[in-house]
């Protein structure tokens, strides 16, 4: 979705049409298949770890009112 979205801001920034998100992505998907790209990635089940985490960071106050401390959101998935 960021890519097809850094699409469109491409195309109106230069002033032309931007295409539908499908029309997008089935293009996408012919592209990288003609140049064999692919995202799978080989692994054994709980060999490695991925952790990623939420940008731009919130913020959270417990009342209203009160100042409002950084939350930073990490997601991990075990592989």
């Amino acid at each position: 979705m960021l890519l097809w979205e850094e699409c469109c801001e491409k195309c109106k920034k230069e002033g032309e049409k931007a295409c539908s998100y499908p029309t997008f992505a089935r293009g996408y998907k012919r592209y990288t298949v003609s140049r064999n790209y692919t995202s799978h990635v080989e692994h054994k089940t709980g060999v490695a770890l991925e952790v990623d985490w939420s940008v731009p960071i919130p913020t959270y106050g417990l009342i209203k009112g009160s100042i409002l401390s950084p939350v930073i959101i990490w997601t991990g998935m075990l592989m």
